[in-house]
């Protein structure tokens, strides 16, 4: 189900589509569809820009900062113009990155937005996935694990998530929702869409064919890790930070894929992490109960529990591996693999520091 707001005014023939995520919400998957099938989409009237995929070649993470007011990459947004009007000025543009949705609580972000699409010829339409905060946030801790950030007691990580004002979409997309300029559709993160394709679900948006001859189908990317995998992440994390302090940002990045690729030949992915326990996701979801119920009226004219069923909204149940309380094969199993990744851990630092004159 989608629903758009506010059509193209009729003298605009030309459409700019402003994908804005959120966090977790397929993004990536949407990303690489409309990537790999850049040329069928083409001959289809749409456009996938480069500009603003300079840092990130999957997305348009660049364009994300060029629009904040006075900012000094302000100079992109005349780059995108400039490569816009040379292809023509194609009748319906793609621009991704869910980090856009973020900034839209600022008028004045929005204003410049729109402002670059009406100096183009070009309609704003943005468009928005929208997934119930419960396994949004714990997917969003999952994700903060997988890329070695500081383990954090889950219960701070809450508080701080909901106090972002990231997740309240009700007030994240009022100016998107009712301002003028601007078309609004939001689809639902539920299963109706993810069975036809997030993907695919955007081509009716767009009005694009979905079922175009040679459509590359995009399997799932960035998938949740598991229970165990969760845990010797969080484990590693501490190790690495008492241990190998040496490490930054940067190079514990290059430690993901080869730890997650072992998790996975152990067969670690037999379901996913689900770090809240029933009082926690009751809390999360009684948080933002009337302002989802409000934004779903608004924007599907249902209310929200007619979009999103139970156990779409309570998703994933809490099943934190414990590997002290765990059985002796699983946790012999945990030791292993642990023993493993920080001999890995301990051959990548000292790689690391010799290449560095360490």
């Amino acid at each position: 189900m989608s629903v758009s707001h506010n059509a193209n005014p009729a003298h605009v023939t030309r459409t700019l589509y402003l994908h804005s995520g959120p966090l977790k919400t397929g993004s990536t998957a949407i990303q690489a569809f409309f990537r790999e099938n850049a040329d069928i989409f083409r001959r289809q009237g749409l456009y996938w820009p480069v500009t603003g995929t300079e840092i990130n070649g999957n997305y348009h993470r660049g364009l994300v900062a060029a629009f904040v007011p006075g900012h000094a990459t302000a100079s992109l947004t005349a780059k995108l113009a400039d490569e816009l009007r040379q292809e023509g000025l194609p009748e319906k543009v793609l621009v991704s990155a869910e980090m856009f949705a973020g900034r839209f609580g600022d008028p004045a972000y929005l204003g410049n937005i729109k402002s670059f699409c009406q100096r183009l010829g070009y309609h704003l339409h943005i468009i928005v996935v929208i997934r119930p905060q419960v396994p949004l946030l714990n997917s969003l801790f999952t994700q903060q694990v997988k890329i070695w950030r500081p383990v954090v007691i889950i219960d701070n990580f809450l508080k701080h998530e909901i106090a972002s004002g990231q997740h309240h979409y009700a007030t994240l997309f009022d100016h998107a929702l009712n301002g003028t300029g601007v078309s609004f559709t939001a689809l639902p993160f539920n299963r109706a869409i993810l069975s036809q394709g997030l993907g695919r679900a955007m081509c009716g948006v767009m009005e694009l064919d979905a079922d175009a001859a040679g459509l590359r189908e995009i399997k799932t990317v960035n998938t949740s890790p598991d229970p165990r995998t969760v845990a010797a992440f969080q484990r590693l994390r501490r190790r690495i930070s008492a241990d190998f302090p040496q490490l930054d940002r940067e190079r514990l990045a290059a430690l993901t894929w080869p730890i997650l690729r072992a998790a996975d030949s152990l067969g670690w992915t037999t379901g996913k992490y689900g770090g809240f326990d029933a009082e926690q996701q009751s809390r999360i979801a009684e948080h933002f109960a009337a302002e989802n119920d409000a934004f779903a009226r608004a924007v599907w004219s249902k209310p929200w529990t007619e979009i999103f069923a139970p156990e779409e909204i309570f998703d994933p149940p809490h099943n934190v591996f414990a590997p002290e309380t765990a059985d002796k094969p699983a946790r012999e199993e945990f030791r292993a693999f642990m023993k493993q990744a920080l001999e890995t851990i301990a051959e990548f630092a000292t790689a690391g520091s010799s290449q560095n004159g360490g």
